[in-house]
C-alpha cells in the first residue's frame, strides 16, 4: 500500500474528479470502479461531516470515520509527516487528499477481508445486517459504473490524462510495433512511476492497469 505524502497535493482540490479517483485506484492498486463506487454509497461533500450515533464523524467525501479508521488515520498522518490539525483539515477541505485516504482504507479492508467485494463491504461495517446492506447497494454502484459508456470513456480519457502529464509516460518512437511499444510504455511506465512516487523498486503498479484507448 503507498501512503499519501504531504507534498504531492500544493493546492486544495475542492471537486472530486475522474483523475483523483484513478490516481488514487491506482495507487493502492484498486480498480477506479471500486472507489467510484464507494464515494456514490456515501455520497460526502467537502468540508462537511456526519454524525454517528456512537458520537464518531464521517468526514468528507469519502465519509472518513475517525473512530473505526482511527489507526488508519493515524498511520497515514505520521507517514505524511502532518499534524493531527493539518491531516483533519485537509480531509474536510480538500476532496482529493479525503479520496486518497479512503482509497488506502479500502486497500486495508480488502487485505484483511481477503476479497474485493468483502472488503467493499467492510468499509462500513463487518457486522450484519449492516455489511451485507451495504454491501448489495455498492455492488449496484459498482456494475452500474462498469456498464456505463460514458464512465468507461472518461476513466480511459483520465488514464490517458495521468500517465501522460504525471507518470510521463509516452511512447517514444511512432514507428515502433504496436507489440513493441505497449512494452516500452509499460516499462517505462514501472520506472516512471516509482520514481514519481518514491516507491521502493520492488512495489510494481500492474501492467493492466495501464490503458490506451
Amino acid at each position: 500500500m503507498i501512503v499519501a505524502d504531504s507534498g504531492y497535493i500544493t493546492e486544495y482540490d475542492y471537486p472530486v474528479t475522474v483523475q483523483c479517483i484513478v490516481r488514487e485506484a491506482n495507487k493502492q492498486n484498486l480498480e477506479p470502479e471500486m472507489v467510484w463506487a464507494i464515494l456514490r454509497q456515501e455520497n460526502g461533500r467537502v468540508n462537511k461531516h456526519s454524525v454517528n450515533t456512537n458520537k464518531t464523524l464521517d468526514i468528507g467525501p469519502m465519509q472518513i470515520n475517525n473512530g473505526k479508521m482511527e489507526k488508519a488515520l493515524k498511520e497515514l498522518q505520521e507517514a505524511s509527516n502532518m499534524s493531527y490539525l493539518e491531516f483533519r483539515s485537509r480531509l474536510y477541505k480538500d476532496a482529493c487528499f479525503n479520496v486518497s485516504v479512503g482509497a488506502y482504507v479500502l486497500r486495508k479492508k480488502i487485505n484483511a477481508a481477503g476479497s474485493n467485494f468483502k472488503g467493499m463491504g467492510w468499509y462500513n461495517s463487518a457486522n450484519e445486517p449492516h455489511y451485507s446492506r451495504y454491501l448489495a447497494s455498492v455492488k449496484e454502484h459498482y456494475y452500474t459504473l462498469k456498464k456505463s459508456s460514458k464512465v468507461q470513456q472518461e476513466i480511459s480519457a483520465a488514464k490517458m490524462d495521468l500517465y501522460a502529464n504525471e507518470y510521463k509516460v509516452q511512447p517514444k518512437d511512432a514507428n515502433v510495433s504496436k507489440s513493441k511499444k505497449s512494452k516500452s510504455i509499460t516499462n517505462q511506465f514501472v520506472q516512471d512511476n516509482n520514481s514519481f512516487y518514491n516507491l521502493p523498486a520492488n512495489i510494481k503498479i500492474p501492467k493492466t492497469q495501464i490503458v490506451y484507448r
